[in-house]
């Protein structure tokens, strides 16, 4: 029978690796990077190592690491199939890799994240209210360890969306 101590250190194991993969993803965004520096890595790596269960809530209230976790990246199979789904060339998907990516979904870093960051660089390169720009981005900034984040990810998602029209 499994120790409790294996169940989290498997939990802790996973965290840090979506946390890192995260991490590689947003490092060469040019405007996501803005909002989750690395003080905000570093903070939620603290909280999952330094926590038992992994909290990284306490940093991340708003549960972006959660929402960009899957539970298949970085399985050769599955990435191979990803790759064909990107390419359109679903015919040579095989059926057990289109299940999985029917049930699992595509992987939110190579999707979510490049159109997020789009959004994000679209609203902040807006030519008119650079005050407002600026103070939208700042409060983004600041607010990477509250609840309120994906709220105001939300909004300048939107509006990077509008600006892109």
């Amino acid at each position: 029978m499994d120790k409790p101590d294996d169940g989290i250190a498997g939990a802790r194991a996973e965290l840090l690796s979506n946390l890192a993969a995260l991490r590689r993803a947003v490092s060469v965004t040019s405007t996501l990077t803005t909002a989750l520096d690395n003080g905000w890595f570093d903070a939620v790596e603290a909280k999952i190592n330094g926590t038992s269960p992994p909290r990284p809530s306490a940093t991340d209230p708003g549960g972006f690491l959660y929402d960009v976790c899957h539970p298949l990246r970085g399985v050769d199979w599955f990435e191979r199939a990803q790759q064909l789904a990107f390419d359109g060339r679903r015919e040579e998907i095989s059926d057990d890799a289109k299940f999985a990516l029917a049930f699992a979904g595509l992987d939110p870093i190579r999707t979510t994240l490049p159109e997020l960051d789009a959004r994000l660089h679209a609203f902040a390169s807006l030519p008119f209210k650079p005050k407002t720009v600026q103070v939208k981005l700042a409060e983004l900034h600041a607010a990477r360890h509250d609840a309120s984040f994906k709220n105001h990810l939300f909004e300048l998602n939107a509006l990077g969306d509008l600006a892109l029209k």
